[in-house]
């Protein structure tokens, strides 16, 4: 209902506003609406045209948002992991195909802020080539057979997959390795808790089988 309700919306914000522009129709607003959220073919086709400009200071592209982790990390700085400063040190060194491509292509759009996003399939390609591409969808669909609530009594792999699915949502425009987002406090530090509560109400539940 998603695309149907932004179009009303756009319908109801042209009326509000007495605009002269066109509306287009509901049919338009909506194809609108999914090329605005797609556009994944213009960021492929950039890093194709691009790929021999990109810069050598950038160490990996898939493996991008690992490599900035390990960086933000003690660990990162302890081993002197160079951290960009600024946008230009970002597109240059940040292992952010988006930034990379929107420095290339649109220097002055970049420097206000502007930014095309990455691509997953574009960062396989640049680091990989076409057997990269292969090697991560076998991978990614051997984890999507694995998302199954039923028959994995293991709970904290079922809450691994469930909070995969979000990252299977938004893979189309994010990182190939966006998942790393699995390595932070915030979600590890709940699933230790939980674990260490389960131990404790397990070894009660033994003792009163013991006990009785």
């Amino acid at each position: 209902m998603a695309p149907f309700g932004l179009a009303f919306l756009a319908f109801y914000a042209t009326l509000r506003s007495k605009s002269n522009d066109s509306f287009g129709g509901v049919g338009v607003q909506m194809l609108s609406f999914f090329y605005q959220q797609g556009v994944s073919v213009d960021n492929i086709a950039r890093a194709a045209y691009a790929k021999d400009k990109l810069p050598s200071t950038n160490i990996s592209y898939t493996f991008g948002p690992l490599i900035n982790w390990l960086k933000s990390t003690y660990i990162g700085h302890k081993a002197g992991f160079y951290v960009p400063t600024n946008r230009l040190e970002n597109a240059l060194s940040g292992n952010n195909l988006g930034s990379t491509l929107t420095y290339l292509y649109e220097p002055g759009y970049y420097s206000i802020g502007g930014g095309y996003g990455t691509q997953y399939i574009s960062e396989l390609w640049c680091d990989f080539g076409y057997f990269g591409i292969l090697i991560y969808h076998i991978i990614f669909g051997y984890l999507i057979g694995k998302i199954c609530f039923v028959t994995n009594k293991n709970w904290i792999m079922n809450a691994i997959y469930i909070c995969l699915i979000r990252y299977i949502i938004f893979l189309p425009r994010d990182f190939a390795l966006n998942c790393v987002g699995f390595l932070s406090a915030t979600f590890l530090l709940p699933l230790l808790l939980v674990h260490l509560l389960a131990g404790k109400d397990r070894k009660y539940i033994k003792l009163s089988r013991v006990v009785k």
